[in-house]
């Protein structure tokens, strides 16, 4: 427990040569839990191939994993993996199991990001050149539908139909969330709150819906504990959190640009609550988003237009009522968390822990 708990420190270094595999990448060897062919490591190809059947390909994967390789070697708190091994707490996975769950959501998170940043036209990716910068908006689109597929065979191989069923029901639940985000974001329209919370747990909930499933299916001794509703929880903090630190948090200018939603005119949380308010500040605040004049240096929103939004949100209340919803979310995953605890006996300093440092406060 000491160990994950230590897991929950920031990053102060990462070693971004790509000769070598990224700290943040799969291991060179992944064990399944049932392999047909175990992979190889980043630089192999997924074996397609029918047993017996030899290659004669001159043809490999190494351009097409470049983009991947790059966004690995990036700064990562490693949240997901994280979130694993504080689940794993109430099963009882072998660590090659626990791996191979590990390696099914870090090739699909890296994959979604890769995308992201595509999709958001954002050029930078924790304080470094995003992956499409580096290797090129087409091969980067390329490598990340390679993760896809081989985050599906690495599914296969652990054996169980159901698994498949559940990663096919959140990967579609996910692009549905997003292209919602997307359809608000290109006509201008406003979504209401549930529409938005809804989006959220599709889009965001889904990764941690899947891998919390994974663990569940994978443990014949609970199957019977259900943690979709902690999962759709988290997913919702991690997507208000995310949109209220880009407002706010120094950090975030320093990785992303200084309140980069605003370029993109992305509809947060924040946004929604305070266009949808009766005032004449909301009316402005339509007004400055639909403005069309362009930053000539980053072709977003211009700086004192940013600064007006912010003072809006301000005074609108929109940063205290974002507090105020994470804290009710904070709430009602601890509630979840202690409806495990008490149906296994088993606490969970792992995962209160990952949501106090989240927090950055103690919870009860």
């Amino acid at each position: 427990m000491e160990d994950l708990i230590k897991k929950l420190e920031p990053l102060d270094k990462q070693d971004n040569d790509l000769s070598k595999p990224p700290a943040t990448a799969l291991p060179l060897n992944p064990v399944g839990v049932v392999a047909s062919k175990p992979t190889t490591g980043l630089d192999a190809n997924i074996d397609w191939k029918s047993e017996g059947e030899t290659s004669k390909e001159l043809l490999d994967a190494k351009h097409i994993l470049q983009p991947y390789k790059y966004t690995s070697s990036l700064p990562s708190k490693k949240i997901l993996s994280i979130f694993v091994d504080a689940l794993n707490v109430w099963f009882y996975l072998p660590d090659a199991t626990v791996t191979q769950v590990k390696n099914i959501g870090h090739l699909l998170h890296t994959a979604c990001i890769m995308l992201d940043d595509i999709e958001d036209s954002s050029p930078l990716r924790r304080g470094r050149d995003a992956a499409h910068v580096v290797c090129g908006q087409a091969q980067t689109i390329n490598s990340a539908n390679y993760l896809i597929i081989w985050a599906i065979d690495e599914t296969r191989k652990l054996g169980i139909a159901s698994c498949l069923d559940d990663f096919l029901r959140e990967m579609r639940n996910s692009l549905i969330g997003q292209s919602y985000e997307f359809h608000w974001r290109d006509n201008g329209i406003c979504p209401s709150r549930g529409e938005y919370m809804e989006m959220v747990e599709k889009k965001t909930g889904s990764l941690f819906r899947f891998i919390a499933k994974l663990l569940t299916t994978l443990d014949p001794q609970n199957r019977n504990l259900n943690f979709n509703d902690l999962s759709s929880m988290l997913g919702q903090y991690f997507q208000i959190r995310d949109d209220y630190k880009n407002l706010t948090d120094t950090t975030y200018t320093e990785t992303k640009g200084f309140c980069e939603d605003l370029d993109e005119r992305k509809f947060s949380y924040l946004i929604q609550h305070a266009w949808n308010l009766p005032f004449p500040s909301s009316i402005r605040l339509q007004e400055l988003f639909k403005k069309k004049e362009r930053n000539d240096k980053d072709n977003g929103m211009t700086r004192g237009d940013k600064e007006e939004i912010l003072a809006i949100l301000r005074k609108l209340g929109s940063f205290q009522e974002a507090e105020e919803k994470m804290g009710d979310l904070l709430e009602g995953i601890i509630c979840e968390v202690k409806k495990v605890e008490e149906a296994t006996g088993r606490e969970n300093k792992g995962l209160r822990g990952l949501l106090e440092k989240l927090a950055g406060k103690t919870l009860g």
